[in-house]
């Protein structure tokens, strides 16, 4: 058994980038955690899957939408959930390839495409304005 302390999840999230405006998914009222509120397309990477792979995974389920190729390391940040799970949550810059926006009704009620000024009028998840904040400093190549 590997002791707790071992353990770390891995989690990816995405600007999306189409015309200017970056995607943002609204929380359903029934989730546990951040119920309502405004966050970016992303998940737990899957075992023996690359971090772009997880990108291109999770933004074509909760979206729709199919990212083009040049995927683009923003930052990343860690945190401990409280289950005491350490958490590495690595966010990465992508524009859309091809696809309409359809988000799972279980896990999202709306969507927004929103520029970067637009940020105050929705109530977006503590960590992701200061995630957008982040993106506004710039981005740099994930093989660089």
């Amino acid at each position: 058994m590997v002791s707790q302390d071992k353990l770390h999840i891995i989690a990816v999230t995405a600007f999306i980038e189409r015309d200017g405006k970056y995607l943002i998914l609204k929380r359903s009222e029934d989730e546990i955690v951040k119920p309502g509120m405004w966050t970016l397309p992303g998940g737990k990477v899957e075992r023996g899957e690359s971090l772009t792979a997880s990108i291109e995974r999770e933004v074509k389920e909760e979206t729709g939408l199919e990212v083009e190729g040049n995927i683009e390391y923003v930052g990343n940040s860690e945190f401990t959930r409280p289950d005491d799970y350490h958490v590495i949550i690595v966010r990465f810059k992508a524009k859309v390839k091809a696809g309409e926006v359809k988000v799972p009704k279980e896990d999202f009620t709306d969507y927004a495409w929103i520029s970067l000024d637009e940020l105050d009028k929705y109530e977006l998840i503590g960590g992701v304005k200061k995630d957008f904040e982040e993106l506004k400093q710039g981005v740099k190549c994930l093989n660089q």
